[in-house]
Order: C-alpha cells, then sequence, then structure tokens
C-alpha cells in the first residue's frame, strides 16, 4: 500500500473520479487515510454512490441501488449488497453505527437515531462524517398524540429523508440561508405525522394539518409527498405556501398491505404496495403492486369510496407477482 500511498494526489483524484461502480469507490477509500482523504476532499464532484441511492453516469444507464445490511444496534461491521450482481461486498468498518437505529436513507446519507442517548445524526457511511440534527427532546408531541413516556423514543422517528446531498454543500452548512439550506423531513411519533427542521436548527417543527398513519415520505421535485396506510397521497410544498394538499386517494383498497413512495429511475413517482398475509406472527408477501402518479383532466369518481382527487394514481400494465 505503501507504493500507492506515494501516486501524486491529482492522479488519484483523477481515478476516484473515473469509478463508476458503488462497490469500487468503497474499496478505493478503504485503502489508507490518505485515499479515504481524497473522497471525503472530492465528493461534492463524484455522482452519489452510497445506500439507496442511483448512480447516474451521462454514458451509462443508472445502476440499481446498492443496499446496506443492518444487524442490529451492536454492529460496527457492515455489508454492502448489490442489486445489479447479487454480491456482497463487505465487511467495512463503520463504528458510528454503534448503538444507532437507521430511520431512513436518501442521498447516500442515513438519520440514525442513538439508541443510548438522545442525539440524531446525519451520517455518510462511506467518508463517515457526521452532521448533528435536533435530538429526540426537540420534538413537539403532536396534537392529540401520546404524551412523554407513552412511545418508543427509537420509534418515534420512523423515517426521515432529505430535500440534497450535503456532500455537495462547501462551507458551514448552518451559515446557509433559505432555499440553500437543506430540509429534514421525517415522520414521528406513534401517530406517524410530518416533522422537520433545516439542517443548523435547534428544534423539530410539526406539519400543520398532517395526516395521520403515513407510511412513507419522499423529497419528489422540490415538494414532500406522503402516503399513509390507506394510500391517501398529500404534497406539502414547502418552498411555496407551506401548505398540505391532497391529491390522491388509495387506488385500491388492501388490507394488510404497506404502502411506499419511489421515484423511478427515469423520473416518476410510483405507488408501491406491499400487500402481505399473517401466518402466526410472520408477514408472509402475497404480491407487489405498482402505480404511477399521473395527472388527469377530469375529476376521477370512485367506484366504491367516498374519495375525490384530481390528480391520481393508475396502475401501469401487468403487476409484479411475488
Amino acid at each position: 500500500m505503501s507504493s500507492l500511498d506515494r501516486l501524486p494526489i491529482d492522479i488519484l483524484e483523477l481515478i476516484a473520479e473515473k469509478l463508476a461502480d458503488h462497490a469500487g469507490l468503497l474499496r478505493f477509500g478503504d485503502i489508507s487515510r490518505k485515499f479515504r482523504s481524497i473522497v471525503v476532499d472530492n465528493l461534492h464532484l463524484l455522482p452519489s454512490k452510497l445506500p439507496l441511492c442511483l448512480c447516474v453516469l451521462p454514458s451509462k444507464p443508472p445502476p440499481l441501488p446498492l443496499l446496506m445490511q443492518c444487524r442490529d444496534n451492536e454492529w460496527e461491521m457492515t455489508n454492502f449488497f448489490s442489486l445489479s450482481t447479487g454480491r456482497n461486498h463487505g465487511e467495512f468498518f463503520v463504528p458510528e453505527i454503534r448503538n444507532k437505529w437507521p430511520a431512513g436513507s436518501s442521498h447516500g446519507w442515513l438519520c440514525i437515531v442513538n439508541t443510548h442517548g438522545r442525539d440524531i445524526q446525519l451520517l455518510n457511511p462511506l467518508t463517515r462524517v457526521q452532521i448533528p440534527l435536533p435530538s429526540l427532546d426537540a420534538f413537539e408531541h403532536p396534537k392529540g398524540g401520546f404524551a412523554d413516556g407513552d412511545h418508543d423514543d427509537f420509534g418515534f422517528v420512523e423515517k426521515a429523508v432529505i430535500s440534497s446531498d450535503p456532500s455537495k454543500k462547501r462551507g458551514n452548512l448552518d451559515d446557509d440561508d433559505g432555499d440553500d439550506r437543506i430540509l429534514v423531513m421525517a415522520i414521528i411519533s406513534l401517530s406517524h405525522v410530518l416533522s422537520f427542521c433545516m439542517i443548523g436548527d435547534d428544534k423539530w417543527t410539526n406539519v400543520e394539518d398532517s395526516p395521520l398513519h403515513l407510511t412513507d415520505v419522499v423529497y419528489y421535485k422540490g415538494q414532500i409527498y406522503a402516503v399513509n396506510y390507506e394510500g391517501i397521497v398529500v404534497v406539502y410544498d414547502f418552498s411555496g405556501d407551506k401548505k398540505m394538499k391532497q391529491i390522491a386517494n388509495s387506488p385500491d383498497f388492501l388490507c394488510p398491505a404497506q404502502r411506499y413512495l419511489v421515484e423511478s429511475t427515469c423520473g416518476d413517482l410510483l405507488q408501491v404496495v406491499w400487500v402481505y398475509d399473517f401466518e402466526g406472527t410472520c408477514k408472509q408477501t402475497s404480491e407487489f403492486l405498482v402505480y404511477k402518479l399521473e395527472a388527469v383532466d377530469e375529476l376521477i369518481e370512485p367506484e366504491e369510496y367516498p374519495v375525490y382527487y384530481t390528480i391520481g394514481f393508475r396502475k401501469p400494465e401487468g403487476q409484479i407477482q411475488v
């Protein structure tokens, strides 16, 4: 490794910029401290290659995501699983994830909650950079929700996403103003409502008129989209009128089921529904259904349920059966 460390910095930077493979970049940063520092110092120039984040290159189609495999709260080593190759890449030493509960991943960053404390951070598992967020104590319990002590702290943050990649921000994140600041949006409490903060804030703010029992939230084309267990979809324009609007109801009434919002590689917003049955206490997958958000010219009248919307999820040809 000493001979590699003697290579000029500019040559190593060129090599790092040419890496188009998730595992390749991970291995590059794992060679030595010098190699890791090159990745850290130039991450703002590199396409995102981290867990649950697509790597988009002009000359190649985007590869499938790389998944970070979690074990339990005591783990320090982690594997990265490639959906493209079906291979595990690891193990990688990431001591910052020990005693942490992962509450979401976007732009290659994990939102982690300390299970032995009250703090919450964003963590880049490649560079091991951490960015502090307001703690569990900085949340306000939703109106009509559970009082202090009536909830599990580490289930209090159900899901969290960020609006952009902190790696591409130069300088002090806390000093950014207005639209340049990075938004963190979270589903919180046993009521599963939306709350948000900006990096650098000292508290979380609950979204007014947030629906209950949300199951997923995504940042899509400058707005926040969320879906609840019934399939009702809402949008929150944080940079505009800051109003919560319902734009779609459930395309199908399915129970039991878990619903997710996903941006496709071609930029469509999809609702993915995991339908399952119970065998004892275990969930057994029945099928997956995929719907695409489409604008419509006239009001859609539902056949069975009293719901109204002017934008709806339509099911593409075929279904994904498991």
